[in-house]
């Protein structure tokens, strides 16, 4: 089973996503938050200051990254806030990796398995 990410939400629906209750979901939100024009950018930041205390560590890194896209200097200091407690982002990437590796293992061997009974036929 394929599973498609989020597609690119729309200003204001990113906006809306900030709250949303799928981590993916706040994940496309600060992405597209950090494309955000010269007149979007004022309820961008506001976006991004709010994923930046979320409690999921993409979310948290997303947030960072599109601040880091917008140029948002005058939020360097709650950046470095986020940074310093984040302490769990590097381990969590690596758990979600190893997961999405240990699953494809799983789906190769199987396929594998099924070829191999196929020629035994």
């Amino acid at each position: 089973m394929w599973l498609l990410a989020p597609l690119r939400p729309h200003f204001s629906a990113a906006l809306r996503d900030v709250h949303a209750v799928k981590p993916s979901f706040r994940v496309a939100a600060a992405t597209r938050l950090g494309e955000a024009d010269a007149t979007e950018r004022p309820a961008a930041l506001t976006g991004l200051q709010t994923l930046l205390a979320d409690d999921e560590p993409t979310v948290r890194a997303a947030a960072i990254e599109a601040l880091g896209a917008l140029d948002a200097t005058e939020h360097a200091g709650e950046v470095l806030r986020a940074v310093a407690d984040a302490a769990d982002l590097l381990p969590a990437a690596t758990a979600e990796a190893a997961a999405a590796d240990e699953a494809h293992t799983r789906r190769r061997a199987e396929h594998l398995d099924a070829r191999e009974l196929h020629q035994d036929l």
